[in-house]
């Protein structure tokens, strides 16, 4: 998973952070996503709750049509 991860900032996390936040646009696979297994590992490295944001934003037809379905 390592390489598949892209610091952004050289900041620590919070101490005072009460959640990790994932925030998922339309993908929704729980095996095979990297982005939700970082976060959830991150989650629970720190201590704290991982928090599933989903916005409405599906993109194109197809992708709706496969969030529906799911």
């Amino acid at each position: 998973m390592q390489e598949r991860i892209r610091k952004l900032n050289d900041r620590p996390a919070r101490a005072s952070g009460r959640y990790v936040l994932y925030w998922m646009r339309w993908n929704r696979r729980a095996g095979s996503n990297h982005a939700l297994a970082f976060a959830a590992s991150t989650a629970k490295r720190l201590g704290l709750p991982l928090e599933v944001f989903e916005t409405e934003d599906l993109g194109s037809d197809r992708q709706r049509d496969f969030a529906r379905a799911g």
